[in-house]
């Protein structure tokens, strides 16, 4: 399989469901071939979240690129900023909300059983 390079900052931004800001899919079958990986970029505005709901047949990992927000694991909050990352087992899952002023950017990865 060729490498595949990914223009992240010219892939269509969509927006996600409910009040879950937008986001760019940068890894799929399509994309670049991947078949039991995906991932995606997320952009949340002060107040909009991502709910990694919980899976039971995929591992997650959400990763804070920029910004700062709080994320809640199972039932406590904690404060993340660029560089803060984490990993959900089958059946976990967390939630993500910008907090501050700057925009919230994420990695949410998708990794099949």
């Amino acid at each position: 399989m060729p490498i595949t390079y990914v223009e992240t900052e010219k892939l269509a931004r969509v927006p996600a469901a409910g009040n879950g800001g937008v986001f760019a899919e940068i890894v799929n079958r399509d994309l670049c071939g991947a078949e039991d990986v995906s991932a995606s970029l997320r952009w949340l505005e002060c107040g909009e979240c991502l709910v990694a709901a919980p899976l039971s047949d995929h591992h997650q990992l959400v990763y804070v690129i920029e910004g700062s927000g709080k994320i809640e694991l199972d039932g406590q909050s904690y404060p993340v900023e660029s560089g803060a990352g984490v990993y959900l087992a089958p059946e976990e899952s967390a939630r993500v909300r910008a907090t501050g002023k700057a925009t919230l950017k994420l990695l949410h990865l998708l990794a099949a059983r």
